[in-house]
């Protein structure tokens, strides 16, 4: 058997990795932003080894749709016990680990296509500024890791002859995607296409000791990947089947979707994500209601958008499978699979679409791009390809750096958030929450007083502005947000819609509430 030798993409990915952490060196400076509050400050589990172990028995944060990322979570708790508070630390092995994936898209692409699309894959792939979330944002890492895991494994599947060490390598990088992000379970998937896609470009067939090594590495990655399923399925606190029915309408509005729209929504935020993918210029943190609603809007461009992506991608596939390109038929399906386990089509998830989910299809996407542009370079010294590559790079820097800055002020993000679309609920409620945190209540009263003019009807509002009312003494004005929130929670139930009440949160409000009056009272009577 002929064996076929790497083809040479050191040097690229060691330029793209350099890139990455000249690009995201910034974020050094940042500070913990949305849920990094509660994952790196208030989880009892974080700076108690003693308790590590639960990392392994319980969901990675308390949510509904029961995450499990015990990866993740103990490498923050192992810098915690290194380093403790120390938000630039968490930023700068975030800035290394996507430096570290940036290096492996430049190799798998130099494997799928030679050096020069390893440049402009790695590359692109760095300064894309759909990336900032994940990487500027601490809990993003799970983003990383994941993602670090599946293209570490799919470039030792690339690799031929298939050795015991490549594949024990395989089957570790496996086990970090998995075991760090639930998108891991698609790794055994997208190295079976890569195998399968291969041999259309390497037809020499496996020797028996390869053959051998291989067959160990398919039964080792599909016992692995059943047993994770079962064993999850069959312990309560980390089942996949989490009940929808506790999901909150304004993050993830496709909980209301019905009939038609529970296909169509998704359509109109693939295009949402094309539209990111392509031409990132509008970025932010929140795209739930009112931003994005649970029915089409047949009016606006994203649903044609999503429409017009989708059938270029089953077209693309198509022609790929025609041609056998392997390089087309190896990035479709990896972004086939990896998109649509995040798009809220073939189940709902935690939230409506973010551009940290976009970290891992878009790796895939690179390089096809990158392909796409720069795979005839070699015969072609002088083209378009490496001019538009050049400029897409230029401006993807320059993107990806002013907001990744951003990021490094949560007030100044949440502010510039709301600045480019007024219509951000969550955002408004988050910045709330901070403004509260830094004792500027009269600030957070005022934003939360624009939140109730965004969505009226979300109870959230009316809850955070009774806690915020009651910090500054107004219990009259408390009891008012309260009184609300409760009757248009019932008036919502009596009209027959089917998501969790949140009365039960109302609950603690209402009990403080009426401490404080009770402890003011003698004060009012010796008046």
């Amino acid at each position: 058997m002929r064996a076929t030798q790497p083809r040479n993409g050191t040097n690229a990915a060691i330029v793209s990795a350099l890139l990455a952490v000249a690009l995201y060196a910034i974020t050094l400076r940042g500070t913990y932003v949305y849920d990094d509050l509660y994952v790196l400050r208030q989880d009892p589990r974080l700076n108690d080894p003693g308790q590590w172990g639960r990392y392994l028995t319980e969901p990675y944060m308390p949510s509904i749709d029961l995450l499990y990322r015990p990866v993740t979570s103990i490498s923050y708790a192992v810098q915690w016990w290194i380093h403790g508070d120390r938000p630039w630390a968490f930023h700068l092995v975030n800035v290394l680990l996507h430096a570290g994936v940036c290096a492996l898209v430049a190799l798998v692409a130099a494997r799928l296509a030679g050096r020069w699309v390893a440049y402009a894959a790695g590359l692109l792939f760095a300064a894309h500024p759909v990336h900032v979330e994940a990487v500027a944002n601490i809990v993003g890492r799970a983003e990383l890791l994941c993602a670090l895991g599946m293209m570490g494994a799919l470039w030792l599947a690339l690799l031929r002859p298939l050795t015991w060490l490549r594949a024990g390598g395989i089957i570790g990088f496996f086990l970090l995607s998995l075991f760090s992000k639930e998108q891991g379970m698609l790794v055994p998937f997208i190295l079976a296409a890569a195998w399968w896609a291969r041999k259309w470009e390497d037809p020499v067939p496996l020797g028996p000791a390869e053959k051998r090594r291989m067959q160990w590495v398919v039964i080792g990655l599909c016992w692995m990947l059943a047993g994770y399923i079962v064993a999850r399925e069959n312990y309560p606190p980390l089942r996949f089947s989490w009940d929808r029915f506790f999901l909150d309408w304004t993050i993830n509005p496709m909980v209301r979707a019905r009939g038609p729209d529970r296909l169509w929504v998704p359509v109109e935020i693939a295009g949402r994500y094309a539209l990111l993918l392509l031409f990132p210029a509008r970025l932010m943190p929140d795209y739930g209601v009112p931003i994005t609603g649970w029915t089409a809007h047949w009016n606006q461009w994203p649903i044609y958008a999503g429409m017009a992506s989708l059938a270029l991608g089953m077209a693309g596939l198509a022609i790929a499978f025609w041609k056998r390109s392997t390089v087309a038929a190896i990035c479709l399906i990896g972004m086939a699979l990896t998109y649509g386990m995040v798009s809220n089509l073939p189940t709902l998830i935690g939230t409506i679409m973010g551009e940290r989910l976009m970290y891992l299809p878009s790796a895939f996407g690179m390089i096809l791009l990158g392909w796409a542009l720069m795979g005839r370079h070699v015969r072609r010294r002088i083209g378009a390809g490496p001019i538009l590559v050049s400029i897409l790079l230029v401006l993807g820097c320059v993107r990806s750096f002013t907001y990744a800055r951003l990021w490094n002020d949560p007030i100044r993000l949440y502010q510039s958030t709301i600045a480019e679309e007024p219509r951000s609920l969550r955002v408004r409620i988050i910045l709330a929450e901070e403004l509260r945190r830094r004792g500027q209540l009269r600030q957070a009263a005022e934003v939360l007083a624009e939140a109730r003019e965004v969505l009226p009807e979300y109870y959230l509002t009316w809850l955070r502005s009774a806690q915020v009312a009651m910090d500054r003494g107004r219990l009259d004005e408390a009891e008012h947000y309260l009184d609300h929130a409760d009757r248009m929670e019932k008036e919502r139930m009596t009209r027959g819609l089917t998501e969790a009440s949140p009365l039960l949160l109302l609950a603690p409000a209402q009990s403080e509430l009426a401490r404080l009056k009770a402890a003011t009272q003698p004060a009012g009577k010796a008046k």
